[in-house]
């Protein structure tokens, strides 16, 4: 957790809590003798502070609905491991909310009502 909340400030500014989301083993990689293994964890955090970009680290950031997703990952942009992260994101997203809504309690009739 101390890594990503280092690379959250580093990267984007952030000094939000994360939350550990899943852990992923990425597909093997080989190029000539070599084979590589890397092992992604994903993390969460939620905030309403300003990015602060590390033009050194990345290229941008662009914020994006949903509904823009699938036609970015059919797209060529991501690469095939981003594409394999984000899948996972939005699996384990889907399945256990971050965000989780307060569940309402039943309204009780008004006495007026009755």
């Amino acid at each position: 957790m101390h890594a990503a909340r280092r690379e959250l400030r580093e990267e984007l500014g952030l000094t939000s809590p994360v939350t550990p989301l899943t852990k992923l083993f990425m597909p093997k990689v080989r190029g000539g003798a070599d084979v590589e293994f890397e092992v992604v964890s994903l993390f969460t955090t939620r905030t309403d502070a300003p990015l602060s970009i590390d033009p050194v680290e990345l290229d941008g950031v662009r914020l994006l609905a949903t509904s823009e997703l699938d036609t970015l990952m059919s797209g060529r942009r991501l690469t095939p491991d981003a594409k394999i992260m984000l899948r996972e994101y939005l699996r384990a997203t889907l399945e256990r909310p971050l965000y989780p809504r307060r569940r309402r309690e039943p309204r009780q009739p008004d006495q007026a009502t009755r």
